[in-house]
């Protein structure tokens, strides 16, 4: 069972615990079970525990070979902890045990730290315990010369590598063991093929590898993967995989290619590697589990996270917070309160605290939905918990009111704030900006944004673009183009920022729709002539004109069905034949579509929905147009 379902050996020993009485005898076996579910720290505990309890009940008995009985098998049970560890923190926590209770420290409990410590790279360390090594008078093998020198390799620590390759010889030849040529070459090739991994030379490395003796490459995989996770080099890894097959990769070899192409969200070749593991492993660390979360995470792909998420939980491993709110993340953007809850309460009942990060996600979900009371409720929660809301938590709780135009209560929401020693930001600035523009209970929008505005000012803020954007697109909407020609020169004042085409678009809209109110023929030609003159000042700052451009221009014309209109602004804008939507956006190609279809021009309006089709810009909406302005047979024909 231990070799195969690690789980199911642990609960059987603990059965059989309770129905006999542990003796001195049992604990190797013990310590096998803990060793096959990589428990380590448990297994040390538990042979301590019961090797104690032994000896405490041998105290009164006669005999003091019984006690020498009972020290070997827990020294047999602590040497093969040690022996399959590969953790230098356990190695050394395992040592002082063994020191603590007063057994006989021999050189393979040395060299199985120096091992693990060499891999884990704490060359200070390592050292120590060499000369710790010398001073009781060991010989020093190949076996531990060559850890050594693989992790100065490592390193890239060329003069300590050099100084170790040296001993590692005068080792094999102290011995006298035969196949030193082989045993040089094997420490060259090695050598080679490390620093070329290291120095990111993975392609070099590789055809090493491939030419190199098959009794070598399983070793130099081995040695090499590690490097491809350095390097982010999935495809890499997956090769080299490769040439390892003939040999069973072990848990390591198959945990570098996963995290390699967990990191570059090659998700196919991760979700496979992960599948082998499962098969082939006994047990699987849960560092390769995380990764295959974060790998889904941070490609913000819900369902996978979430599939994975409860992969964790149903195998034992325990999410962290972090993975909890990197999925809360996700889920905020999508404006999913129920599911950003449900989460929540889940995280929860898994034992796992919340953060202000969580909260936070939270509330941001609750904000972009637009509800205020939701959003309020868990700052309040996140308020009981001992947890002080940031300023962008707030912010959101300004975003809600803003959406809901609700100007009273982002004033309550900004006070409390203040009072609380937080910062206020421009970003909260602009949400309170939205909430007095979007009040239509409340005339004076635009005297209250002003205010904010003055306030920025008076504590030497410069007011950002996205700011006087807000401002702009309010009036622009109004059909009040001198207000926002006053709010550009405020813009450029006061601001360090260049406007950008967002701006010039906004202008251009506020002069669309003034020409489109116009009582007069006079006023109309006026407004369209203002818009034009904006649209050569976008030019002259060096802004190309944008769809939205396009779309801001060709609105009146589009519903004329002046399509010759339609047609030559969009070539002096764009260029191309008549009919091409390759630079136009979907709604300004269904605005050219329009003006075809209005005009009777219906070649040209077939050569347009072409078009649109070969760029996947025929949305249903341009469907329903061509088969309102044409007989049926006509629309059929296009559609085909």
């Amino acid at each position: 069972l231990m070799r195969s379902y690690p789980e199911q050996a642990t609960t059987w020993l603990t059965r059989y615990m309770n129905e006999h009485p542990l003796t001195p005898a049992d604990l190797p076996l013990a310590a096998q079970v803990h060793i096959h579910a990589g428990k380590f720290d448990d297994g040390a505990d538990f042979v301590v525990h019961h090797h104690q309890n032994h000896q405490q009940q041998q105290q009164q008995a006669d005999g003091q070979q019984k006690k020498q009985i009972n020290n070997h098998f827990a020294a047999t049970a602590l040497n093969m902890l040690l022996a399959a560890s590969v953790s230098s923190a356990f190695s050394l926590r395992l040592v002082k045990i063994i020191n603590e209770l007063g057994f006989r420290r021999e050189s393979t409990h040395i060299k199985w730290l120096i091992r693990n410590l060499a891999r884990d790279n704490r060359k200070d360390l390592a050292e120590e315990w060499i000369e710790e090594f010398k001073k009781e008078e060991y010989t020093l093998d190949p076996g531990l010369c060559s850890e050594m020198y693989k992790m100065y390799v490592h390193l890239g620590e060329s003069d300590s590598a050099r100084r170790w390759s040296k001993l590692l010889k005068s080792a094999e030849e102290a011995i006298g063991g035969t196949g030193r040529r082989v045993t040089t070459y094997s420490r060259s090739l090695q050598f080679e093929v490390l620093m070329n991994a290291r120095a990111g030379e993975l392609e070099q490395a590789y055809t090493l590898i491939e030419h190199a003796p098959r009794s070598l490459r399983w070793m130099l995989v081995d040695r090499t993967l590690p490097f491809c996770c350095i390097h982010a080099n999935a495809h890499m890894a997956n090769r080299l995989i490769k040439l390892s097959m003939d040999d069973r990769p072990n848990d390591v070899m198959l945990g570098c290619v996963l995290i390699a192409n967990a990191s570059q969200h090659h998700t196919e070749e991760a979700e496979k590697i992960f599948s082998q593991m499962e098969r082939e492993l006994p047990f699987i660390p849960p560092k390769y589990y995380h990764a295959m979360l974060r790998m889904y995470t941070t490609a913000e792909d819900l369902d996978n996270s979430d599939r994975w998420l409860k992969k964790l939980i149903n195998d034992g491993i325990q999410p962290t917070v972090s993975e909890y709110n990197a999925i809360l993340l996700i889920i905020k953007d999508k404006r999913d309160v129920e599911c950003s809850e449900k989460l929540l309460r889940e995280m929860l009942a898994q034992g796992v605290k919340p953060s202000t990060v969580t909260y936070g996600a939270v509330i941001a979900a609750c904000a972009k939905a637009g509800s205020i009371e939701n959003a309020e409720r868990w700052v309040a929660r996140m308020q009981a918990a001992g947890l002080n809301p940031r300023v962008r938590d707030i912010n959101n709780v300004l975003a809600a009111c803003a959406k809901n135009g609700n100007a009273a209560k982002a004033e309550v929401w900004y006070a409390d704030m203040t009072s609380s020693g937080l910062e206020p930001n421009l970003y909260t600035y602009t949400e309170l900006i939205k909430a007095d523009l979007n009040d239509a209970k409340d005339g004076m929008g635009m005297a209250k944004a002003e205010r904010w505005v003055d306030e920025i000012l008076g504590k030497g803020m410069v007011p950002d673009l996205k700011l006087w954007s807000v401002v702009m697109t309010h009036f622009a909407r109004k059909a009040l183009p001198d207000v926002c020609e006053k709010i550009f020169e405020q813009m450029v004042k006061n601001t360090t920022s260049v406007p950008d085409s967002t701006v010039y678009n906004l202008l251009m809209l506020a002069y669309g729709r003034q020409a489109l109110k116009a009582q007069t023929r006079t006023e109309a030609r006026e407004a369209r002539r203002k818009q034009r003159k904006w649209l050569g000042k976008m030019v002259a700052a060096g802004f190309e004109p944008t769809g939205s451009t396009f779309e801001i221009i060709c609105a009146e014309p589009a519903k004329a069905g002046d399509w010759r209109k339609v047609e030559n602004t969009r070539k002096k804008m764009f260029g191309g034949e008549s009919g091409c939507v390759d630079k136009l956006t979907a709604k300004a190609s269904l605005m050219l579509l329009q003006a075809h279809l209005i005009g009777g021009n219906y070649p040209g309006a077939e050569v347009v929905a072409k078009n649109m089709a070969d760029d996947d810009k025929l949305e249903p909406k341009a469907i329903q147009l061509i088969k309102r302005h044409l007989p049926q047979n006509e629309a059929l024909n296009i559609l085909e």
